[in-house]
């Protein structure tokens, strides 16, 4: 081994010495520990933005193919997003939620509970709409 080697290895284990010393003085102590509450202050403040940004990203995505901007890749049924709107829960809700919204939504437009034939044909078509919605999301959740 050269001598400059060696004398670069002393000089990083001098100083790897002379920092640990240093950490320990109360002033760096205190910077150091100051910037580590900052850093993590930061880092909260980044992760909240970056989920208010998710966020507002699948809300626009749901919007866009709610429009129909999107085809849905299903062919005839529903996008995902389309399905939980058409039932009037948040995207993503339990099944227990979907389930309930469902059953509110069957019930106010049953085709049988209506007299006028012209009605009828639209509850028809109004309670297909709502079932087919039920099914992807409990096809999506697995259940």
């Amino acid at each position: 081994m050269g001598l400059r080697r060696a004398a670069w290895r002393q000089g990083k284990a001098a100083g790897r010495v002379a920092w640990e010393w240093l950490r320990e003085q109360p002033p760096v102590k205190r910077k150091l520990s100051e910037a580590e509450r900052r850093i993590a202050l930061h880092r909260a403040q980044i992760e909240e933005r970056l989920k208010r940004f998710e966020a507002e990203l699948l809300e626009w995505l749901r919007q866009v193919e709610a429009s129909q901007g999107i085809p849905s890749q299903r062919g005839s049924s529903p996008s995902l997003s389309e399905s939980y709107a058409r039932l009037g829960v948040a995207y993503g809700a339990p099944l227990a939620e979907v389930r309930r919204a469902w059953r509110l939504k069957m019930r106010a437009c049953h085709p049988d509970l209506s007299r006028d034939p012209m009605e009828k044909e639209r509850a028809e078509r109004e309670a297909r709409l709502i079932n087919e919605a039920f099914q992807v999301i409990k096809a999506a959740l697995g259940a």
